[in-house]
């Protein structure tokens, strides 16, 4: 119940962000439109353009959270399985797959963050009497050596981990997966898992929201990929998954 109480809330205070900024948005296009508010925006934009910023972000935040929720009680659905899962695979998870994989779901994580950024690049013109486009390149450079950075973060990590240069041979079964390696030899029950999420190259298994067990779904077939989809299905916990 106290969970439940905590989603409500969580909820509720989404909702209120929703409707405020949605009014104060209108508000504030209205009196632009009817109130003068064309004359001061041409007289100093900045603020104008900052509390529009705010108030779109507020929104798009809003939307997304409740969104959110809404396919989290989708996740935990589940589809009764009646086959008899037994998967026998092996390979080595590449540097390139592991790279694009980690930068498509930070994109994920901090996608609003890039629409702000977006926004502000679009809108920075005008606030600008002046406007020259090489005011904009320190942003330029402070994002491409931001990018730099996260690569060459994700490369230290997988050159630091040992389990991503050994091939590693997996077995799973409708009770467990069981991963075995050089260094590796580890057996998780599905049902004590976090989450199980599929990207384009990988199913994620997490164990928490953060450390997670890499299948690469090259290892796969197209049968067996299927296989896996409607049995990780009928768990009783989170899972995001690509299922047609």
């Amino acid at each position: 119940m106290q969970i439940n109480k905590k989603i409500i809330m969580k909820n509720v205070i989404y909702w209120l962000l929703i409707i405020f900024c949605s009014i104060f948005s209108s508000i504030f296009i209205l009196c632009f439109l009817f109130l003068g508010g064309i004359e001061s925006f041409m007289s100093d934009p900045k603020p104008s353009v900052l509390f529009m910023l705010l108030m779109i972000s507020g929104l798009i935040y809003g939307i997304a959270k409740i969104r959110e929720k809404k396919k989290e009680k989708q996740q935990m659905k589940t589809v009764v399985y009646i086959g008899n899962l037994n998967l026998n695979f092996s390979g080595q998870i590449s540097y390139k797959d592991y790279r694009n994989t980690s930068l498509e779901l930070l994109c994920k994580k901090f996608w609003l963050f890039g629409i702000v950024l977006m926004i502000l690049f679009i809108i920075f013109p005008l606030t600008q009497e002046n406007f020259d486009f090489l005011s904009l390149f320190p942003w330029v450079f402070f994002l491409l050596v931001f990018t730099l950075l996260i690569i060459r973060s994700t490369k230290k990590i997988y050159r630091e981990n040992k389990v991503f240069h050994e091939k590693l041979t997996y077995h799973l079964d409708n009770e467990k997966i069981t991963i075995m390696g050089e260094t590796v030899n580890s057996t998780y029950n599905w049902n004590r898992l976090f989450k199980i999420k599929e990207t384009r190259t990988f199913f994620l298994l997490y164990h928490d929201s953060i450390i997670a067990n890499w299948l690469d779904k090259k290892m796969f077939s197209a049968e067996e990929i299927i296989e896996f989809q409607k049995f990780a299905n009928s768990l009783n916990i989170k899972k995001e998954l690509k299922m047609q």
